[in-house]
C-alpha cells in the first residue's frame, strides 16, 4: 500500500509544505484508490450474478478512478486532476441516469453528494457551488423527464438488480462517511499545525522583540555616551580657550566648541527619541533648531518657522542633516540676522527625494565670507554624506537661501 501511495503521490507530497494542500493530495489518492476497490468489487459481483445494468457504470467508474490516479501522477497538479476527475464522474453519473433504463438510479442522490463534497474540498468553495448547481439542474431534468418511465420499468427488473442497488448504496454511504471523516481529520490536523506554527511564531516574535529592544537600548546608550564624550571635549576646549590671549584664536576655539555642542545635541535628541529607525522629522527639527538658537546665546530676536509634509526620516540622514542645520543657523546668527529676523526650514517630499529649504531674511553674506568660511566646507561634506545636492542663493539685504535635494532611498 505504501509503495503504491509513493508511486502515485510520493513526489507531490515531498514537494508540498502546506498542510491543507497535503491533505488534498492524500484525499485525492485515497478517494480514487478506495473508489477503485469499491467499484471494481461491485463490478465483479455484478458480473458473476449477471447484473449487467449495474456492471457497466461501476466498471467505467473503477476505470475513471484508476485514470485519476495516473493523471495525478503525470500532471502533479491537484487542481487539474480534480477538474478532470470531477468531469468524468459527472459524465458517468448523469450519462448512466439518462441512458441506462435497465436499473433504478437509487444511488444517484448519494453520488451527487459525494461529487459535491469532492469538488468543494479539492476545488474550493466556488468549485463546489458550480458542481452543486450543475448537478441539481441535471438531476431536476432527470426527475422531470426520465424518472417516471424508470419507475414503471422497475416492475419488470429481476431481484438481482435490487440486491446490487443495495450494495451500491452501501458503498456510496461508506464513501460519504470517508469524505466526512477526511474533512474532520484534515481540519483537526490543520488546526493543530496552525496552533503549533502560531506558538512557534509567537516565540520567534518574542525573541525578535527582545533582541530589537536590546538593540534600541544599546543604540540609545551609544548615543548617550557619544553625547557625554562630546560634552567632555567641549568643556576641555572651553577651559583651554580661557587661557588663550589671542582673540582670533579664541574665536576659532569658540566656534569649535559650539560645533561640538551642536553634535552633542544631535546625539541627545537621538537617544531621547522612541523609534531610532524612523525619526519624527517635524518634532526633531523643531526641538533641535530651538536648542541650537539657544546654544549660540545671541541677543537677536529670531522667529523659527518649520513647515513639513514629510513625517519620518531614516537614521542615516538625520545626523548629517542636524549638523547642516547647526551650521546654517550658526551662520545666520553670526553673519546674517543683526537685530531681529526669521528663519524658515521647509521639508517637502517630491517623488523619491526630500526637498529641504533653509532661508533667513538677514543681510546676506559677502563673497569673501562665503569663500573662506569653514562652515561652508562642513555643509558640503555633510551634504555628500547624504548623497545630496544643493544650491545656494545669496542676496544682499534679502538673506540667504539653501535648497537641498536629499534622496530617500
Amino acid at each position: 500500500m505504501d509503495k503504491l501511495k509513493y508511486f502515485f503521490i510520493g513526489e507531490l507530497l515531498n514537494n508540498e509544505v502546506n498542510p491543507y494542500e497535503k491533505a488534498k493530495i492524500e484525499t485525492n489518492h485515497c478517494f480514487s484508490f478506495f473508489g477503485f476497490i469499491c467499484f471494481f468489487s461491485v463490478f465483479l459481483i455484478s458480473f458473476f450474478i449477471k447484473a449487467y445494468p449495474v456492471m457497466i457504470p461501476t466498471g467505467v467508474s473503477a476505470f475513471y478512478c484508476l485514470t485519476h490516479l495516473f493523471v495525478l501522477k503525470v500532471t502533479k497538479n491537484i487542481k487539474i486532476s480534480s477538474i478532470i476527475f470531477t468531469t468524468l464522474i459527472f459524465t458517468i453519473l448523469f450519462g448512466n441516469m439518462y441512458f441506462n433504463n435497465n436499473t433504478i438510479h437509487f444511488g444517484g442522490a448519494f453520488w451527487i453528494v459525494i461529487l459535491i463534497f469532492f469538488a468543494a474540498f479539492n476545488l474550493g468553495k466556488k468549485g463546489g457551488i458550480i458542481v452543486a448547481g450543475l448537478s441539481l439542474v441535471a438531476y431536476a431534468v432527470f426527475a422531470a423527464f426520465f424518472l417516471h418511465s424508470h419507475i414503471i420499468a422497475a416492475a419488470t427488473f429481476p431481484k438481482v438488480i435490487f440486491y446490487t442497488l443495495g450494495l451500491e448504496a452501501t458503498v456510496a454511504v461508506f464513501i460519504i462517511f470517508y469524505l466526512l471523516n477526511t474533512f474532520i481529520k484534515t481540519n483537526r490536523q490543520i488546526t493543530k499545525e496552525l496552533k503549533t506554527s502560531n506558538k512557534h511564531l509567537e516565540a520567534q516574535n518574542k525573541l525578535v522583540n527582545e533582541q530589537h529592544s536590546e538593540k534600541i537600548i544599546m543604540l540609545k546608550e551609544i548615543h548617550h555616551r557619544v553625547k557625554n564624550n562630546l560634552q567632555v571635549v567641549s568643556s576641555m576646549l572651553r577651559l583651554q580657550s580661557d587661557k588663550i590671549a589671542s582673540d582670533e584664536v579664541k574665536v576659532i576655539f569658540d566656534d569649535a566648541q559650539h560645533r561640538i555642542q551642536a553634535m552633542a545635541l544631535v546625539h541627545q535628541r537621538m537617544y531621547q527619541t522612541e523609534n531610532l529607525a524612523k525619526i519624527d522629522l517635524e518634532t526633531y527639527i523643531k526641538e533641535l533648531a530651538t536648542d541650537l538658537t539657544s546654544l549660540h546665546c545671541t541677543t537677536q530676536d529670531v522667529t523659527l518657522n518649520i513647515n513639513t509634509n514629510f513625517s519620518e526620516l531614516n537614521v542615516k540622514n538625520i545626523v548629517p542633516l542636524g549638523l547642516i542645520i547647526n551650521e546654517l543657523i550658526s551662520n545666520s546668527l553670526k553673519h546674517g540676522i543683526k537685530i531681529n529676523g526669521s528663519i524658515l526650514l521647509s521639508f517637502n517630499k517630491q517623488d523619491k527625494d526630500l526637498m529641504f529649504t533653509y532661508k533667513d531674511n538677514g543681510v546676506g553674506f559677502d563673497e569673501a565670507t562665503l569663500k573662506k568660511g569653514f562652515g561652508m566646507e562642513l555643509i558640503e561634506i555633510f551634504a555628500l554624506q547624504m548623497d545630496s545636492t544643493y544650491q545656494m542663493k545669496n542676496e544682499t539685504n534679502k538673506g540667504l537661501t539653501y535648497e537641498f535635494n536629499i534622496p530617500l532611498n
